[in-house]
């Protein structure tokens, strides 16, 4: 997930009153991954600590993060073919799947 503005995300935390180290204890992570991802100097992160600090600041994930394009393996591209176009989406720029040339 990239950071939509860090500044944002200081922001939100301050307006919560947790340090770094508060939140990095509540989303498990380095009390140095929130100041990297606050700076701008970590510019993405996984979906799952996305969520985790979303969620501990109370704000909807989409309102920090946006998704990325991910390119997926060719086999696995078929076997997302099957399932649909529709993924579950909750904001952001979506999930898009693309094909790699072999």
């Amino acid at each position: 997930m990239r950071v939509k503005n860090p500044d944002s995300l200081r922001r939100w935390r301050k307006q919560r009153r947790f340090s770094q180290e508060q939140l990095a204890s509540l989303a498990r992570c380095s009390q140095n991954t929130i100041s990297l991802l606050e700076l701008g100097r970590m510019k993405t992160c996984t979906a799952s600590l996305a969520v985790d600090i979303a969620t501990w600041l109370e704000v909807p994930w989409a309102e920090l993060f946006e998704a990325e394009e991910f390119e997926v393996v060719p086999g696995v591209a078929s076997s997302l073919d099957t399932l649909g176009s529709h993924p579950i989406r909750r904001g952001g720029s979506g999930f898009h799947h693309r094909r790699m040339s072999a």
